[in-house]
């Protein structure tokens, strides 16, 4: 016999191809663990990292023995890692927040030679608006504008029998 020395031979479902894609899923996983548990996260950081580490020990769902040993090895990792986070105290008092700086009008920090500029050119913008290049006041546009300012009735945009 081949096996009689060895272990036993591995079972169909050890050697499958989903249980590899599981083994790799969760060899990622394990190197995210090891990195955190070498590193020292922020508080906040690492409790949503263990978080995350949880959901995808859930998602690996293959029901083999070498991949439920592994899993149950990670989820202890993962419960030394939580060890680690520092409770969030609950401060339920407002915060006090200086909003002041919104109100500041930002032409208050420019010289006097730019706000006369910002001021004429704002009222020139204006003023070219309400009175184009010919003095009168614009005429109420719609979709298709009728010239009624010379007189004439004609339409600005020529109709095909024209």
């Amino acid at each position: 016999m081949l096996w009689s020395s060895r272990a036993p031979p591995p079972s169909n479902r050890e050697s499958n191809n989903r249980t590899t894609k599981a083994h790799k899923v969760l060899d990622s996983i394990e190197k995210r663990v090891r990195t955190l548990l070498r590193s020292s996260p922020s508080s906040r950081r690492l409790r949503s990292d263990v978080e995350g580490i949880r959901r995808a020990l859930h998602d690996v769902r293959r029901q083999v023995d070498s991949v439920t040993t592994r899993k149950r090895e990670l989820t202890r990792l993962c419960d030394e890692l939580e060890e680690r986070v520092v409770p969030e105290e609950e401060d339920d008092d407002p915060m006090d927040y200086d909003s002041s700086h919104h109100f500041n009008l930002l032409i208050d920090d420019c010289n006097e030679t730019a706000q006369v500029s910002l001021l004429l050119a704002a009222v020139s913008v204006l003023g070219w608006r309400i009175f184009p290049a010919n003095g009168f006041p614009r005429p109420q546009l719609s979709i298709r504008p009728r010239w009624t300012m010379c007189g004439c009735t004609t339409r600005a945009y020529p109709s095909a029998n024209s």
